[in-house]
């Protein structure tokens, strides 16, 4: 089934029409009138970019416009946003997007070209995901416990592999590092895919990567899991321990992953999207899909999403102030 939005009840919802070129729909018109670009701040493989691809086949099949996913990976997901940020807020330019980008970026680039809580129009979450440590089977470490170890003995000598400067895998383990006292040597890569191909190949002897792309691996035990980031167990892998099970109780290192608009976007389009987006989440293919890569269905309402990154954006900025952590 189709669904679309009419001219007249888009511009009913809107009290001052953005003067940008084709960003206001006239009378008459149908939301969406063209192709949605979906923008992921990452290459392929990760948990963003797989939660923007079951989006868009969601908007595709429903509204009968194409919904083309743009990888646009750079700065640890914040190229991606400054992109959307600049779109014109006609709702044909959303992004997929992780809480970790947001609530990270003002404090790891001091001239960031945007506002997380005031250039974008929070649409919905979508799903929880947690990172996974992960070594080369060569490594003689089974956990994390074994690693510092090693890592205390030859400080700086052991190096890992993360998507990139500021990602969620490169704060995870300098978090990692504050917490436990070692230290370890920090290579960024161009995307999930990159990192772990670079364990697999022993460019790199540890990895921290999104569970979309670290999964198949572990199960087809061409590398070693030492634990996962979230507050539980991940289902695909049930013997992988989470930080809090492997010395640090109480600790956990999830990201929110949701889908965006630019501000100013009207709050009719908000609104479809939302439920569009809600509705996919009550299916049980999408679930099912979600949960085989590590990822637990979180819907919520464009609110709730906001509130969610408003949180994420005081947590993260007190960590990484006292872990004194850098883009560099």
């Amino acid at each position: 089934m189709r669904k679309r939005l009419s001219g007249t009840t888009l511009m009913a919802s809107i009290a001052l029409p953005v003067l940008v070129a084709g960003a206001t729909p006239a009378a008459g018109q149908e939301y969406p009138t063209r192709v949605i670009r979906l923008i992921v701040g990452f290459t392929a493989g990760g948990n963003d970019d797989y939660v923007g691809r079951i989006v868009a086949a969601r908007l595709n099949e429903r509204f009968g416009q194409p919904v083309i996913v743009d990888n646009r990976p750079g700065a640890g997901g914040n190229t991606g946003a400054e992109i959307l940020a600049r779109a014109a807020p006609d709702g044909h330019t959303l992004s997929s997007v992780g809480s970790i980008t947001l609530a990270s970026g003002p404090s790891l680039y001091p001239k960031l070209a945007y506002d997380p809580m005031k250039d974008f129009a929070f649409v919905a979450r979508v799903a929880i995901g947690s990172n996974v440590v992960f070594a080369h089977p060569s490594v003689p470490a089974q956990s994390l416990q074994d690693l510092i170890k090693l890592a205390r003995a030859q400080p700086k000598t052991i190096r890992y592999g993360t998507p990139g400067v500021a990602s969620l895998g490169h704060l995870t383990m300098e978090f990692l590092q504050s917490l436990g006292k070692f230290e370890l040597g920090h290579v960024p890569y161009k995307g999930p895919a990159p990192a772990v191909t670079a364990v697999l190949g022993g460019e790199v002897q540890v990895g921290v990567g999104a569970s979309s792309a670290a999964i198949p691996l572990v199960q087809a035990k061409r590398i070693n899991a030492l634990l996962v980031t979230g507050a539980k167990r991940l289902g695909p892998l049930p013997g992988v321990p989470t930080i809090g099970e492997s010395g640090f109780p109480g600790v956990e290192v999830t990201n929110n992953h949701g889908i965006l608009a630019p501000a100013a976007t009207p709050q009719a389009i908000v609104k479809l999207l939302s439920e569009e987006i809600n509705a996919l989440l009550r299916t049980e293919e999408a679930r099912a899909g979600l949960a085989a890569r590590g990822l637990d269905e979180a819907a919520s309402s464009p609110e709730q999403f906001r509130r969610i990154v408003t949180a994420e954006l005081a947590r993260w900025t007190r960590v990484i102030k006292e872990a004194k952590i850098t883009a560099n």
